[in-house]
């Protein structure tokens, strides 16, 4: 493909630096919109794991919630694909429970180390 314009005429001063410029905002603009999907995406599965755990508890683990919601979701959803296969396929969903407890428990010991720091820096702060 050639990067010559169309006319054959000598374009207008300027012109470079004003193309270059709207390269790189709608280089930015794609970015931004890159960066507000894969939000909405992490944000979307981590609804998607706390409704699974949820279920889990309620109906217990021998109810089948995650090949049940898997089936069901892809029914509903044919042509929606994954990174690397059609979603939502068990081993995926799978993953996305465990993933929410994890951070759970991440933020659980973190607020726990927090508070003993801050009960700890106040026994060594006493005269």
């Amino acid at each position: 493909m050639n990067d010559q314009p169309v006319s054959l005429t000598q374009p207008p001063e300027g012109y470079g630096e004003w193309l270059a410029e709207l390269k790189n905002r709608i280089h930015h603009a794609q970015q931004r919109a890159s960066l507000a999907v894969n939000r909405e995406l992490v944000l979307l599965y981590w609804q998607i794991g706390s409704d699974i755990l949820a279920q889990q508890e309620a109906q217990g683990w021998g109810a089948k919630v995650i090949e049940s919601l898997a089936h069901d979701l892809r029914k509903a959803f044919p042509d929606m694909k994954g990174f690397s296969s059609p979603i939502p396929s068990p081993k995926k969903l799978e993953g996305i429970p465990t993933l929410v407890s994890v951070i759970q428990i991440k933020k659980h010991v973190q607020r726990r180390n927090t508070h003993a720091r801050n009960h700890n820096a106040s026994v060594f702060a006493s005269p």
